[in-house]
């Protein structure tokens, strides 16, 4: 059985066709003056948070002056929207945490978002005053991403073991931050929800942003290397690597 539309100025005819005959099943009128307007409380917390974004360029000059990982993770975690940006995914639809404890461990940031399927970004944050990847003829990952990457497996691994004890800890986090009784530093996106489902699996990636890049291609190269010499889902980047990908108006509000 198949079906087609027919449009008409006024409104859409949906026709359901099989074999012997056409069936017209239903017809939808066209509003010319219908505006859809997202509800007031979404601009104003996108307001709110754009508000206190600090503007890319101040974190640029941060990593381009070589800060260490103390300087960087304090400016992080006064804008928390600045990696959620990038990861966010439906648009508005996130959780961002600072420093949440994984068993005996913390991790830097966590980023939830996604639908139906939550998905749980991992990341783990250096600083930007050494190279990402050696600079020697042995190549590989400065020892302070392998640093950063055994921190990121211990979590992976505590996950793996404890699966079910995580996947309702993390959801019942998430639920604490919208209902307003999460105590932690937190940012919830525009949005003021995230439409996942509870009783369904979460998905796991993860990342590692540190070091500046001494010649990108060679670079980039490297890390793709060292990315798929895990079984888990990682990727690394250099701080030029992850400013690149993140939005240019970040910081400059607008009304």
């Amino acid at each position: 059985m198949e079906y087609y539309e027919i449009r008409f100025e006024s409104c859409i005819k949906i026709v359901v066709k099989n074999k012997r005959k056409e069936i017209e099943v239903s017809e939808v009128k066209i509003n010319k003056d219908y505006i859809y307007k997202e509800p007031e409380e979404w601009t104003e917390r996108r307001n709110t948070i754009r508000k206190k974004q600090i503007p890319i360029e101040n974190i640029t000059s941060l990593i381009e002056d070589g800060a260490n990982e103390r300087e960087i993770q304090k400016i992080l975690k006064s804008d928390l929207s600045f990696l959620s940006d990038y990861l966010q995914s439906p648009t508005d639809e996130y959780i961002c945490l600072s420093e949440l404890p994984i068993g005996d461990d913390i991790v830097d940031f966590v980023v939830l978002t996604s639908r139906s399927r939550m998905l749980v970004y991992l990341i783990e944050i250096k600083g930007a005053n050494f190279f990402t990847a050696k600079s020697s003829h042995y190549k590989g990952m400065n020892s302070h991403i392998h640093d950063a990457v055994k921190q990121i497996g211990n979590h992976v691994k505590y996950i793996e073991n404890n699966y079910e004890l995580f996947r309702k800890y993390i959801h019942n986090i998430r639920e604490q931050v919208i209902c307003g009784s999460y105590k932690s530093n937190h940012l919830l996106g525009p949005k003021g929800y995230l439409d996942v489902d509870p009783n369904k699996d979460i998905k796991i990636e993860t990342i590692v942003i540190g070091g500046k890049s001494k010649e990108d291609y060679c670079d980039s190269s490297e890390r793709t290397k060292f990315e798929s010499e895990h079984k888990y889902w990682l990727h690394v980047y250099s701080w030029e690597s992850f400013l690149r990908r993140v939005d240019k108006i970040h910081g400059h509000y607008f009304k």
